[in-house]
């Protein structure tokens, strides 16, 4: 077909032709769109697809590295107490209660991330073969024993009962000690869930054991870790 008969055949097209017209280029744009659309929905359900299961395999690099490489600084505890509060969501304590004095420099940085001021109570903890310490347990203290700890409890926290309790600690070995510390504030006047627990640390045996506390930062074999104040053996 020549130039002058394609225009003579345009010009010759009514409006209805051209609205026929316009609406079949439309149909096929809509087509190739709605193609080219589908295609790109199909490649970036892969790369997501892709970048979950990179994500998985860099989590589990990161946990199988913390089985490792198990020593602890000052910048992992001011995470810990960022984790922690944003774990809590809004939750916040009465009363911090700390099964030792290393649980208590724990507890600083939460309070802090936390802007709390409330009291921050520590009692004593020591395995079975140690010698007792002079605590005069009887006006202070209430001697807990569990299968491998003695666990001094500062009876002061029983003024808290009916609050809401925190406990606080830099490692949960075998969880049995704050399992301990929440069953006997449990059996004086407070309510379960109105107690929280969290670590620095857990080890597998205390995930095992179904004592793990409600947050553990890391998760990791043994209790050979290095924290600031010194090894946990």
């Amino acid at each position: 077909m020549s130039i002058g008969a394609l225009l003579n055949w345009v010009y010759a097209l009514s409006l209805g032709d051209w609205l026929g017209v316009l609406g079949v280029l439309f149909g096929i744009v809509g087509l190739a769109y709605a193609w080219v659309t589908n295609q790109q929905k199909k490649e970036l359900t892969q790369l997501n697809a892709r970048l979950e299961t990179q994500q998985n395999e860099l989590k589990g690099l990161n946990n199988r590295l913390w089985m490792q490489l198990k020593t602890i600084t000052l910048d992992d505890i001011q995470i810990f107490a960022e984790d922690v509060t944003n774990h809590f969501k809004g939750w916040r304590p009465d009363v911090i209660y700390c099964p030792d004095l290393r649980g208590g420099f724990v507890a600083f940085f939460v309070a802090k991330q936390m802007n709390l001021q409330v009291p921050i109570l520590t009692g004593y903890i020591f395995q079975k073969d140690q010698p007792i310490p002079n605590v005069n347990i009887d006006n202070y203290y209430q001697d807990l024993s569990t299968p491998r700890y003695h666990i001094m409890l500062e009876k002061y926290i029983f003024k808290y009962a009916a609050k809401t309790v925190l406990i606080i600690d830099e490692i949960a070995v075998t969880g049995e000690a704050i399992h301990a510390i929440k069953q006997v504030l449990i059996d004086n006047n407070f309510a379960e869930n109105a107690i929280k627990s969290c670590v620095v640390i857990a080890s597998l045996a205390a995930e095992k054991s179904g004592r793990k506390p409600d947050f553990a930062w890391r998760t990791v074999e043994g209790s050979d870790v290095v924290f600031p104040w010194g090894r946990w053996d």
